[in-house]
């Protein structure tokens, strides 16, 4: 398979990941709240939102990566323009626009449904969208760089975090229930930062296996052995398998965990696989697909549970 169709597949499945979380967060807020046309509109526009900040922090990626490419070449006298993805920096900014406007709107829409006409709320949105920008923007462009595999945990994890606990909380406010973190929004939530930094080890290792030299010596890998960050995505996948069944056990019914093996027992044997291959690029570039593959699947295998739980259980 072709590197390019790679990075393509891989950037699918990061929007479909970013899909389920959202999805999730949303559906546990129908299941403490209701469903009405207000909800329906501030799930539909809440996913919407994050689809459009996940695009600007790729549109960000992209350019960080030729902007890098144009100073090494220009450092080997090779003067070429800054081309990302096969369009220039002009209508990549046009391009910017568009998706700020797109989710501004959204993101005005939800708010005004859920909070009310409130200004400093959609300026506190607007300074976030741009925050995420500009760090992803920081990390890649400076030697901060160098960096990912530890500074950037921490971002990845408190936005897998919000990414469901914002999603609940805007639903629960549209219909005017009592707002609450719930046990299994808490574990829920952890379980989606840990899938959060159990996707960065995966693409962190394959951008380490593509990078150049120069950047291994700084690498969360490289300074601490594969065997070492071999038992750091163990314990992350316990860490998700744990917060999961945690939230089943004590906000739903212990009879449903099983459910939830079917995301876990196929993503166990492909992060073993991981471990054992480290050394083959083509089999890691795979295994990542397939991790993000499972992680959504296991956010798709949640909103079933609560499903269940609402008709069934109720």
């Amino acid at each position: 398979m072709q590197a390019d169709d790679l990075s393509v597949k891989i950037r699918i499945y990061s929007y479909i990941f970013t899909f389920t979380n959202c999805l999730l967060g949303c559906s546990l807020g129908f299941y403490y709240g209701e469903f009405s046309f207000s909800t329906i509109i501030t799930a539909l526009c809440v996913i919407a939102t994050s689809m459009g900040i996940l695009t600007l922090c790729n549109y960000s990626v992209d350019y960080s990566r030729a902007y890098r490419k144009y100073v090494k070449d220009r450092k080997n006298g090779i003067m070429s323009p800054v081309i990302v993805r096969g369009i220039t920096v002009a209508r990549l900014r046009k391009n910017m626009a568009l998706v700020i406007i797109f989710s501004t709107f959204f993101a005005t829409v939800a708010i005004s449904m859920s909070l009310g006409s409130s200004i400093q709320m959609l300026s506190w949105f607007v300074f976030l969208c741009v925050l995420c920008v500009m760090l992803t923007f920081m990390f890649n462009t400076t030697t901060l760089y160098a960096y990912r595999g530890t500074f950037v945990i921490g971002f990845f994890f408190v936005f897998g975090m919000l990414s469901v606990i914002g999603p609940q909380f805007l639903v629960l406010s549209a219909c005017n229930s009592s707002i609450d973190i719930y046990p299994d929004t808490w574990f829920l939530s952890l379980a989606s930062g840990v899938s959060s930094l159990m996707v960065l080890y995966g693409r962190s290792l394959y951008l380490l296996l593509n990078d150049d030299a120069s950047m291994e010596h700084k690498s969360l890998v490289f300074n601490f052995g594969y065997r070492i960050t071999s038992i750091y995505l163990v314990a992350l996948l316990l860490g998700v398998f744990i917060c999961s069944n945690m939230a089943c056990i004590m906000s739903h019914k212990l009879i449903e965990t099983p459910l939830l093996l079917l995301a876990f027992v196929p993503l166990g044997l492909k992060i073993f696989d991981i471990i054992k291959n480290m050394d083959r690029l083509d089999m890691i570039k795979q295994r990542f697909i397939v991790i993000l593959k499972y992680c959504c699947l296991h956010n798709l295998l949640w909103v079933l549970v609560l499903l269940l739980d609402y008709y069934i259980y109720g």
